[in-house]
């Protein structure tokens, strides 16, 4: 019997495969929706993975080139774009991580 592939979402890392949206302030679910359509111009849910890097820093989180290589190995689809779910879930990990 072949392993079972995981069914990752387009613009969703693999980290984030079944986990439920994290509980969010209301300041910080606007602060995320703000910067997810700063960079999302052409209003389609999503925007290009190349991006992620400055929006992260727009909502005031730095990441490392090589941190910022291996959150980009964890989007296994090849599409290059994040969605907003997957935007959510980034932003809420690295917060997590800073707070520890």
């Amino acid at each position: 019997m072949a392993a079972a592939q995981l069914n990752v979402p387009a613009g969703v890392p693999s980290f984030a495969q079944n986990r439920k949206l994290p509980k969010l302030t209301n300041e910080q679910q606007q602060m995320i929706k703000e910067v997810f359509e700063l960079f999302d111009i052409d209003g389609s849910g999503t925007f290009d993975l190349k991006e992620l890097r400055v929006a992260l820093r727009v909502i005031g989180i730095e990441v490392s080139k090589e941190d910022f290589k291996r959150l980009l190995s964890t989007f296994e689809d090849t599409s290059g774009i994040i969605s907003m779910v997957g935007f959510t879930m980034v932003v809420s990990d690295l917060w997590g991580k800073m707070d520890k």
